[in-house]
């Protein structure tokens, strides 16, 4: 009987049990009060559908699961969750263990700092507080996961798939968790992709802080796409290491810890950083387009109770690929209130300033100075310097409002010419002011960074007048208006009075793509050529500065001269690291172009000019110049006449910019007119430059088309002359020939040899010595007379008459020449003579009625009865009668035919 009631309480019981776990109102019960309580434990809100119960082993399963936080810092949503528990630790030691089996959930936190607020919900479980049973979790396994992390202050996303395991062994807790398709994205755009590795934590044991952990993991960085990144972590409760480096080893950050006590820690931070990295990180963009290498380590640091100490280096800092700095280093001190230390900069030029700096935590307080200890100068151009050693740099104020004042001295290397530049520079969180002076010259500019970085406005004047204003509106346009006038004097190229510059310069800019696209216009102004004596009315262009390859392209230039054009469809332009030019092309196009240069030359050119430059050579000048119109004021057969046209002497010392190799053709398409006192023709002119601007080399010739030599008498008209130059050859060769009848007397003048070393022939015919055909061509007669001084005197410079470049008249030629002109057509000339015994004083009046008819009077002043008449008519060159009247009184005539075989 009692055999049969156990059994029948058996069977009851395990009807009852069966009957319980299946029914719709104890699973819903049990449900409800387990969700309860875990609610009171970890302190939220929690719903699910329990769907599943069973009493052995005592296990209930939810499915819809979420949790979330009563201030809605977390949620957590499983698609299914298997509480699984104890019935003997329920019994024998009164606590509800939970082994928790998670499957497809998904976790979602605000990440505060270092704080992330789901934490809260797994210390609640680990630190469950006593009930009617104390609830502990046992372990906790999650399938199929996925973790959102999301801090807003910093607008930082982590997202994550996640597999994990918890679980509590005696007074321990280990967990693993395996990450993987993990991403840190920050403002929507992703900074780590492809993260993927395990994390290995222990807490507990002997001692109730000790923790113990192990991170192994793999990302890749957006900031540094050139190579992978690893981070392995190790805790062993007193000493740890951390350490994320780049595959190719170019960058890593290496960080020793040790904890001394419970409370107090000192770590050892190393690190080894691009300064592109940073940039990534830093707000504002600070170090936009800065390239160079951290160096960075701190020691001694110990926590809670800050004192620290240590340095960092910035080695080939760059902007643009630009050098600034070749080492910059500073090392500091640091302790609750205040950290401080020195600062040194190394130039590229081996330079150096030193300075000192300390910061105020409290008071957010910045102090910085920094002084220039090298002599050697900088050059900021090929005509500035700056002396290191009289910069002074000071820095004042906090994070938010810096206010820093700067002076130096730059020096005019030619002229010596002292300069003292002196400002302050105000930053704070949106924008910078710059405010400055250099001797009477001011400026100030205003630089916005916040939200988008570009240059407001720009103003350089004096106190009296404006030199440049600029003014943006946004980040991409701006608009400039450059004062020439006030400005052009202290311009390098126009300073030197090459170019008189007046009026304003309009410039319209438009950022686009890291490019600057700019036109400009000149407005009621010009630009005046001093040495070519025009002027340029207009101007007009349009260009693309590419900032990140160093090139500047100008398109569709055009300037409108007082009389003529000059174009240029397209010219580009390059600049290496120290901004200066790299390389050049600029194909310049002229259409009748006035030109009057050292008011010996009047011409009207037209042609192109092709002008390149690259780094590795010197600058060339290709082209074709034609000559349109042309008079020059200068002896055609002076050997100085090609160096004082292209050669150095041109240019006067302070106009020698560059010297550059050319390749030029010159032609003149209409004969260009040469006009001196003692010269006049037309030349045809084809020449070839070579060589070097300040030495040319000629190529070619000149010929003289017509033309005359002026005596005073009567000219030698040119019936032949050219000049031949030869690269192979400085001395031209020269052949000139030119003739002219004078008093029936056939005059050739012959001109051989070179410009250097000319050899010169004058002969007439009928045959006449040289004394006689100087007076010839002097005073018109042949005979001895008065003019016999004054032939001797030309014959001695005819060559520096012919060739040198001084054109005007030896001073007793000129006397003559402008007593004789009056009476152009009559001579005395006065002699002694003994002829047919009759001496005496004897006197002749020559008269020239026109070139074939003149007359002929002698008298002796002692014999009233003694007068000589003649009269002498040319008919032809061959013919030629005269009469006469002797001294005796006899009349008589003659008749001169000549012929030529």
């Amino acid at each position: 009987m009692i055999k049969q009631c156990l059994m029948a309480l058996c069977l009851g019981m395990l009807f009852t049990i069966w009957f319980l776990q299946y029914d719709a109102h104890t699973k819903q019960y049990i449900g409800k009060l387990l969700m309860q309580t875990m609610q009171q434990t970890c302190d939220c809100r929690m719903e699910g559908d329990a769907t599943s119960l069973t009493l052995f082993p005592p296990a209930i399963v939810y499915e819809n699961v979420c949790a979330r936080a009563h201030d809605d810092q977390w949620t957590w949503q499983a698609h299914r969750l298997c509480i699984t528990t104890s019935w003997l630790d329920i019994i024998f030691h009164k606590t509800l263990p939970l082994y928790l089996d998670v499957d497809t959930c998904r976790i979602d936190s605000l990440w505060h700092g270092s704080t992330v607020a789901f934490s809260s919900f797994i210390e609640a479980i680990y630190k469950a507080p006593p009930i009617k049973l104390l609830v502990m979790l046992k372990s906790l396994d999650i399938h199929r996961g996925h973790i959102i992390l999301r801090d807003p202050e910093y607008h930082l996303k982590l997202s994550s798939a996640l597999f994990s395991n918890f679980k509590k062994i005696g007074k321990c807790l280990r967990a693993v968790f395996h990450l993987h398709d993990t991403t840190l994205s920050r403002n929507h755009h992703h900074e780590i992709t492809e993260g993927e590795g395990t994390i290995a934590l222990r807490i507990g044991g002997s001692e109730a802080h000790n923790i113990s952990c192990s991170i192994d993991y793999q990302y890749l960085l957006k900031a540094y796409p050139r190579a992978g990144c690893t981070l392995t972590a190790s805790w062993d409760g007193t000493q740890g290491i951390l350490c994320t480096k780049s595959t190719d080893n170019t960058c890593s950050i290496v960080m020793k810890a040790q904890r001394h006590d419970a409370n107090i820690f000192s770590s050892t931070l190393e690190s080894v950083l691009p300064l592109s990295i940073l940039n990534s990180y830093i707000p504002n963009n600070y170090l936009k387009n800065c390239s160079g290498n951290i160096f960075a380590k701190a020691t001694n640091s110990t926590f809670p109770k800050l004192n620290a100490s240590g340095w960092i280096e910035v080695h080939d800092l760059c902007y643009n690929n630009n050098p600034l700095a070749h080492r910059i280093a500073a090392n500091f001190s640091a302790d609750t209130n205040t950290c401080s230390g020195t600062a040194l900069l190394t130039h590229p030029t081996n330079t150096t300033a030193e300075g000192s700096w300390c910061y105020t935590i409290a008071q957010s307080h910045l102090t910085a100075s920094l002084k220039g200890t090298s002599h050697a100068p900088i050059a900021l151009s090929d005509q500035w310097h700056l002396d290191p050693s009289s910069v002074h740099i000071t820095t004042t104020g906090n994070l938010e409002h810096l206010i820093t004042t700067y002076q130096a001295t730059i020096e005019q290397q030619t002229k010596k010419d002292i300069k003292r530049i002196q400002g302050t520079v105000t930053t704070n969180q949106t924008h910078i002011d710059l405010k400055g002076s250099c001797n009477d010259l001011q400026y100030t500019a205003r630089m916005q960074y916040s939200p988008h970085s570009y240059l407001q406005t720009l103003t350089v004047s004096t106190a009296t007048m404006p030199w440049l204003n600029l003014c943006a509106s946004d980040p991409a346009r701006f608009h400039a208006t450059v004062y020439l006038a006030h400005c052009a004097p202290h311009i390098p190229l126009l300073s030197q009075n090459t170019i008189q510059a007046e009026g304003t310069l309009e410039i319209e800019g438009l950022w686009k793509h890291n490019c600057l696209y700019t036109a400009c216009n000149l407005r009621h102004g010009a630009l005046r050529f001093p040495q070519l004596h025009n002027i340029i009315k207009q101007v007009s262009a349009r260009a693309v500065i590419d900032y990140p390859h160093h090139n500047i392209t100008v398109r569709d230039l055009s300037c409108v001269l007082h009389r003529g054009t000059i174009t240029c469809s397209r010219a580009t332009f390059g600049w290496d690291k120290q901004y200066t030019i790299d390389h050049l092309h600029a194909p310049i196009e002229f259409d009748r172009c006035f030109i009057h240069y050292t008011k010996d030359l009047f011409a009207i050119l037209s042609g192109y000019i092709v002008a390149s430059w690259n780094h590795d050579a010197h600058p060339h000048i290709a082209g074709t110049l034609f000559v349109d119109k042309a008079q020059l004021k200068y002896n055609l057969f002076s050997s100085q006449l090609s160096q004082h046209l292209f050669g150095a002497t041109s240019l006067p010392t302070k106009h020698q910019l560059f010297d550059a190799s050319c390749d030029l053709t010159i032609h003149t398409k209409n004969p260009l007119r040469v006009k001196t006192v003692f010269l006049e023709t037309d030349v045809k002119l084809t020449l070839k430059l070579t060589g070097s601007l300040h030495k040319p080399s000629l190529l070619g010739s000149i010929e003289l088309l017509s033309g005359e030599f002026i005596f005073p008498y009567k000219p030698l008209y040119i019936s032949k002359g050219s000049i031949l130059f030869s690269p192979r050859h400085d001395d031209p060769a020269i052949y000139l020939s030119a003739q002219n009848v004078i008093k029936n007397h056939y005059i050739n003048l012959c001109v051989t040899g070179s410009l250097n070393n000319p050899k010169l022939f004058l002969e007439a015919s009928p045959h006449l010595s040289e004394m006689q055909i100087f007076s010839l061509l002097l005073i018109g007669t042949e005979h001895h007379s008065l003019g016999l001084a004054v032939p001797a005197v030309i014959a001695n410079n005819l060559k520096n008459l012919l060739f040198g470049s001084d054109q005007t008249l030896p001073s007793l030629d000129h006397y003559m020449h402008r007593l004789l002109k009056p009476l152009r057509s009559i001579h005395v000339m006065p002699g002694y003579t003994d002829q047919s015994g009759r001496g005496g004083v004897r006197g002749a009046l020559e008269i020239e009625v026109t070139d074939r008819l003149r007359a002929y009077l002698q008298k002796n002043f002692s014999l009233t009865e003694d007068t000589r008449i003649e009269v002498d008519y040319t008919l032809s060159d061959e013919i030629r009668v005269k009469g006469m009247r002797n001294e005796r009184g006899d009349i008589g005539a003659e008749v001169e035919m000549r012929w030529k075989f």
